[in-house]
């Protein structure tokens, strides 16, 4: 396979982030990794909130052109190593292929917010952009990529429900869960390294 075939094969076509695909290979990476290391892997999944608006009055060009410019600001809000791939419409995930505490993926997902809070100008308008983030982390989450996926996803609309931009996954708040189910999902506590 050429160069240039092999990176359209694993790059999304509007804005140049990694796909779903690539997404898949460089998680489970990852996930195989920190299960070696045994440390934390941070999955986050970002919407854009209310972009269809964009979309639906300005039309499909100014969309486009806004995600490029939200796809350039989240790559530049991530530290090296860690991906930014965009799913489809107005949706991106973050790998932090290595995460110390739960909080450090949190203060990511902040940063992300907020640079996509800068107003964006373009053709003589302003934008103001929200974003909602779900986090989940394995292995304290889920044990693959589907799984935090999902779990970030269930995240993800939480924070858009409560409006507070950031929540981490928890199984009581998991629709898809029955109640019992949701308690017996919960892993066992692992233990964490002490720092010295």
């Amino acid at each position: 396979m050429s160069v240039q075939r092999e990176h359209q094969a694993h790059h999304d076509e509007l804005t140049g982030l990694s796909n779903r695909k690539l997404l898949i290979r460089r998680t489970n990476d990852a996930l195989a990794q920190a299960a070696r290391s045994q440390t934390m892997v941070g999955f986050l999944l970002l919407d854009l909130d209310r972009f269809k608006e964009v979309n639906d009055t300005l039309g499909h060009p100014v969309g486009d052109r806004l995600l490029r410019f939200v796809a350039q600001r989240l790559t530049h809000s991530v530290r090296p190593g860690d991906m930014v791939a965009r799913l489809g419409g107005d949706e991106f995930a973050v790998l932090l292929p290595s995460v110390k505490e739960a909080s450090a993926a949190r203060e990511v997902a902040a940063r992300l917010r907020a640079a996509v809070a800068e107003p964006i100008r373009m053709d003589g308008m302003s934008f103001d952009i929200e974003a909602s983030v779900g986090i989940a982390l394995y292995p304290d989450d889920a044990s693959g990529f589907e799984v935090l996926l999902q779990h970030a996803d269930v995240a993800m609309y939480l924070a858009k429900e409560r409006r507070s931009g950031v929540e981490r996954y928890v199984a009581d708040s998991d629709p898809q869960l029955p109640g019992p189910a949701r308690a017996a999902r919960r892993p066992a506590p692992r233990p964490r390294p002490r720092r010295a």
